[in-house]
């Protein structure tokens, strides 16, 4: 489902002109007025806020290592848990202090491994060599910083981080030897619907008409010391299909983590341009 489809209008009647008709005037201003509210929430504690924040702290660190899986296929009659795998693809990664890094992918029998280097990104192939790597498919691995991960391989994931608030749990939880902040994720997707159907608007009942019974869960743990992310979980699934996704980044060390350099000119089969 495309979420942000139920969202832009939300956004867009903050900027929307009056009709003429003065009860759809009252309509649309309350409507506005309860769209400012929302989204002012999600601003100030939405789970996109605390997990861009979360990934750029991280990049700051003196490196670090992680690891994330995305899981998608059939779902239980409530969502909660999926009872099919259709694909399940796994990501391991290891950053230095100046963000270089290696990054594994693993999706079935296949293992891809990349070095990145000044922005320079190589294949590492099974002889050793590299070869530069400029593929621009999305069924490619994108293998630069941490955020390509939630980019490219969880729109799901996003959808529930633009449409949700993350609120506090806990303060002080150890989580992969890190003391965090746990955040559980809550929806905000039904207060959007419900806002759209103040407005007079065929094409936006038309909308949410569209949009099927869904759950969605989440959290993510915040850690006390740095404000990096250390782990982010959220699972979206469609009722009415019942399928449905989880996407879990989870970071295992911060610091310790090899420095990463151009490889031997000698072994380079394919250069990259400057």
């Amino acid at each position: 489902m495309k979420i942000y489809r139920v969202l832009l209008p939300i956004l867009m009647l903050t900027g929307a002109t009056l009709a003429c008709d003065l009860s759809e005037v009252e309509d649309t201003v309350n409507a506005v007025s309860k769209a400012v509210t929302l989204l002012e929430e999600i601003s100030e504690s939405g789970t996109w806020k605390y997990t861009t924040e979360g990934l750029e702290a991280l990049d700051k660190t003196n490196g670090f290592a992680a690891e994330a899986t995305m899981t998608s296929g059939d779902t239980t009659a409530t969502g909660e848990s999926i009872t099919q795998v259709n694909r399940q693809v796994f990501w391991s990664i290891s950053a230095d202090a100046q963000g270089d890094s290696i990054l594994r992918i693993t999706q079935g029998d296949t293992t891809r491994e990349y070095l990145t280097v000044d922005k320079k990104r190589y294949l590492i192939n099974a002889d050793g060599t590299y070869s530069c790597d400029d593929t621009t498919n999305e069924d490619e691995i994108f293998a630069g910083n941490v955020g390509d991960l939630f980019v490219q391989y969880s729109a799901t994931a996003i959808g529930v981080q633009a449409i949700s608030v993350a609120e506090r749990e806990n303060t002080n939880v150890s989580m992969n030897g890190f003391t965090t902040t746990q955040y559980h994720l809550v929806s905000k997707l039904q207060d959007a619907l419900d806002i759209l159907k103040d407005v007079d608007s065929e094409d936006l009942k038309k909308e949410i008409a569209n949009v099927p019974p869904f759950y969605i869960d989440g959290t993510i743990y915040i850690d006390n010391a740095t404000k990096a992310l250390i782990r982010f979980e959220a699972t979206y699934s469609d009722l009415e299909r019942h399928e449905g996704n989880t996407f879990i980044f989870n970071v295992t060390a911060l610091g310790n983590q090899p420095d990463y350099t151009t490889p031997d000119p000698t072994k380079i089969v394919k250069q990259c341009g400057s």
